[in-house]
């Protein structure tokens, strides 16, 4: 006889692991979730990981690039910005098919497709009769968030602490993220916010802004989804 598995996430995403004769396979039944939220949930477990690392051994987390604190807290901004714009692009998507037969509409969400992620997020609300201010605190942080993810994908030899842009962004990232315990002062950016806290930070700003702007143009926060845990020491 065939025995279903689930985990709360499978649970949750319509799968489940089925054994038979020491065999498992998965099959998966209409999903209930959004990559938006796997991606939001992957952020937060990397984070999770980043403390644990920095806690088992505060004095040599930051030794050395190969480090795993790096890699995790790496992966959590990155997935954090991930889920950002797996969110947005759902949103576009929702808002195409609840809108099939309005042709400028359909044109004007397929350009958004080709936008940044912040442009997708400020094209959409316009759609919808609504403005972003750009001087709202969340707002700030997003864009900082998405500055220091590029840091970590475009990262280029030229990136010095001297360039005016790259200098703009240390000055921001070092008045929100904590300083690093044992981090020698002059590391290399980004390698020098590479800390939980850093992690910490970027998931909880990706999900404070999904909300935010949820409430504010009347949508779906796809990065609350009911199994999600984004609770972070």
């Amino acid at each position: 006889m065939a025995k279903a598995e689930t985990t709360k996430l499978e649970r949750a995403t319509g799968s489940a692991a089925v054994s038979e004769g020491g065999e498992t396979s998965k099959f998966n039944a209409q999903p209930r979730a959004t990559l938006a939220a796997y991606h939001i949930q992957v952020a937060a477990a990397l984070a999770r990981q980043a403390k644990h690392i920095e806690s088992d051994d505060v004095t040599r987390a930051f030794d050395k690039a190969s480090n795993p604190i790096f890699w995790t807290v790496s992966g959590s901004v990155v997935m954090a910005w991930a889920a950002l714009e797996a969110n947005i692009n759902q949103h576009i998507k929702t808002l195409e098919e609840a809108n099939a037969g309005n042709t400028g509409l359909i044109e004007r969400c397929s350009f958004l497709y080709l936008e940044h992620v912040i442009a997708k997020y400020e094209g959409l609300a316009r759609l919808k009769d609504y403005e972003l201010i750009e001087s709202d605190e969340i707002f700030e942080n997003l864009k900082i968030l998405r500055g220091f993810r590029n840091a970590l994908v475009d990262f280029q030899p030229e990136w010095l602490d001297d360039e005016v842009k790259h200098a703009e962004l240390c000055k921001r990232m070092g008045e929100i993220v904590k300083p690093l315990f044992g981090m020698p002062s002059d590391a290399p950016f980004p390698f020098c916010h590479l800390g939980y806290e850093c992690a910490k930070w970027a998931v909880l700003t990706a999900a404070s802004f999904s909300a935010h702007y949820a409430k504010l143009v009347g949508i779906e926060d796809h990065l609350a989804a009911s199994w999600v845990d984004l609770k972070l020491p």
